[in-house]
């Protein structure tokens, strides 16, 4: 008899939900649980990703069997008290506790099918931090869900220069420094896991590779991401390599703020939701938004900040901003009008192509200077203009379907994790606001002064 913690299997549910490629067909997959020694071994097949698990605890031996996967949803319910199974031949009798009630379901039990029930283990898995499996997350979210000829729907790693890069044709996300036991660069699915707040608790994660897998364990769970044939964009080749770019060394209180106002600048509206850049050295930074339909004009300045080279003005998609704040970058760089914008940080960049320049803002009086907005504007839209990625070598792939939409569920998932993300940024983005609350009164003050003036354009 095999006993498992009922937490155990709501992870395991919830996890093998964010392992899913698109849109799920069918029933749900079932799930294969075998014994090995001291645990008890459970494993879903789910598209390009076998995710398993493992629950310590002595039990009698049995031969691997499968289990439907609906019944995940009746014994994964709330409640710690453990579940049992109990195998007999080609029975397996489930007992848990449903609301103070004593449950049993005896269902039958197949042997795994013609798939391997739980994949090769790599022969090394090598230790690295858990900015791995974060890089993995936010190279997936980058990710386009279009078919094209490049291998843009998956995430490249490579184990010779320890990089993990994806590209949606408009923005590239690209972290390197990672030590990684191969030399190959392999392409694999692009899945939520690496996002999930389960996933997070471990402090290191193991990475290994095999002939058919990259293999990421953290904690009891390992995820065998199956490697496709493909061709990839040369990621590096797009980073402009302009000696002198006008450089903007982010301040981290000036990035709290930029944080809070970016999202509410006038323009927000606007199909692309463009914000300009307008840096010069010897004086502040500033920000800027229009909203074209009245021509409302605010800007917001960065005191603390400093540039370098220059002057530029460029304008840009202000979830570019957004989310390079949010990836901890501190270094904004603007090579050219025909260049992308870069964000950089710890050994991470973050890059995005401009927008038109008739979408750059320039100076005007009178400006309204924000600090901060109250509004909560639409999500950014994903109508962009894509960048030129030039080719790299490989076997071209064949993709004419369309990509999947995706499976509710996961996407709700996906959420969950974004918003445990946004929770820890929220956290940090406070500490920095209450350090700075006065001088925001005051910059307030002074806003709501503008508007009494009742100045016309």
């Amino acid at each position: 008899m095999l006993t498992v913690p009922r937490p155990f299997l709501r992870a395991f549910r919830d996890l093998g939900r964010t392992c899913v490629v698109g849109r799920p067909r069918g029933p749900a997959p079932p799930v294969t649980v075998a014994h090995t020694g001291d645990a008890g071994v459970w494993a879903v097949h789910l598209d390009a990703v076998v995710l398993t698990g493992r629950v310590p605890g002595p039990a009698e031996p049995f031969d691997p069997i499968e289990l439907p996967g609906g019944l995940f949803d009746a014994v994964a319910g709330p409640g710690d008290d453990p579940v049992t199974v109990a195998v007999a031949g080609r029975r397996a009798e489930v007992r848990w506790t449903d609301r103070g009630r004593d449950r049993v379901e005896t269902v039958a039990v197949t042997p795994p099918g013609p798939k391997p029930a739980f994949p090769t283990d790599p022969k090394e898995l090598s230790s690295v931090p858990i900015a791995f499996s974060t890089a993995l997350h936010e190279a997936g979210r980058t990710t386009s869900r279009e078919a094209t000829r490049y291998a843009l729907d998956r995430v490249q790693v490579r184990g010779g220069t320890g990089d993990v890069m994806a590209s949606d044709g408009v923005t590239v996300y690209w972290h390197t420094g990672f030590s990684l036991p191969f030399a190959d660069a392999v392409l694999v699915p692009a899945v939520a896991l690496f996002g999930s707040a389960e996933w997070a608790k471990a402090a290191t994660v193991g990475v290994g590779r095999t002939n058919d897998h990259l293999v990421v364990r953290a904690g009891p769970w390992t995820a065998f991401l199956r490697t496709a044939a493909g061709r990839f964009p040369d990621v590096a080749a797009v980073v402009p390599r302009t000696p002198t770019p006008t450089s903007l060394a982010l301040d981290p209180a000036d990035a709290g703020v930029l944080a809070a106002g970016v999202p509410t600048l006038p323009g927000h509206r606007d199909e692309k939701r463009p914000v300009t850049l307008d840096l010069a050295p010897g004086r502040p930074a500033v920000v800027r938004g229009r909203d074209e339909a009245t021509g409302d004009t605010a800007e917001i300045v960065l005191p603390r900040s400093r540039v370098t080279n220059g002057p530029s003005r460029v304008a840009v998609d202000r979830a570019f901003l957004i989310r390079a704040i949010a990836l901890g970058c501190s270094t904004i760089r603007v090579a050219g009008a025909n260049q992308p914008v870069v964000a950089c940080g710890d050994n991470l960049t973050w890059l995005a192509a401009n927008l038109h320049p008739d979408a750059v803002v320039a100076a005007a009086a009178p400006v309204a200077a924000l600090v901060a907005a109250t509004s909560h504007p639409p999500p950014a839209t994903e109508a962009r203009s894509p960048m030129k990625l030039p080719e790299q070598n490989g076997p071209a792939r064949d993709r004419t379907e369309p990509a999947d939409p995706g499976d509710p569920l996961a996407d709700a998932e996906a959420l969950r994790s974004h918003l445990f993300e946004a929770t820890q940024a929220a956290g940090r983005l406070v500490a920095v606001l209450k350090s700075k609350k006065k001088e925001q009164r005051a910059l307030a003050s002074v806003y709501s002064s503008l508007k009494s003036l009742n100045l016309g354009p």
